[in-house]
């Protein structure tokens, strides 16, 4: 990692750890630990916990549509509460699903070999 002019690696300077852990965040799926941020970004915890600070205040009720939750020992996005009820108007939509390559594959396949009906004479 780079130094800064003060010293400090770019994820230590004010701002970018928040940053930094804010990606995190982001990208992961499951809550994510202070201690497993503050590994993942080579700070220390309470760095990481005052980055966390910066990332609630960002992301305040009234603020912003997404929040910062601490769940199950780790720290996660969710969305605001007030959002569900357009969050369920768009996600209840019928929608019309398309085939990936493997799915329209099989689909070709099957009905190329598809039974024949045989016709006997019977």
């Amino acid at each position: 990692m780079s130094v800064g002019e003060n010293g400090a690696s770019p994820a230590h300077e004010e701002g970018a750890l928040a940053r930094a852990v804010e990606a995190l965040l982001f990208l992961s799926t499951d809550p994510l630990s202070a201690a497993e941020l503050a590994d993942a970004t080579e700070s220390s915890e309470t760095q990481v916990r005052e980055a966390l600070e910066r990332l609630a205040e960002r992301y305040a009720p009234a603020v912003s549509g997404i929040r910062l939750r601490e769940l199950g020992g780790g720290f996660t996005f969710a969305t605001d509460p007030e959002s569900e009820p357009a969050a369920r108007r768009l996600f209840s939509r019928t929608r019309l699903q398309t085939l990936t390559p493997a799915q329209a594959e099989t689909l070709a396949i099957v009905g190329y070999r598809r039974p024949r009906r045989c016709s006997t004479g019977t």
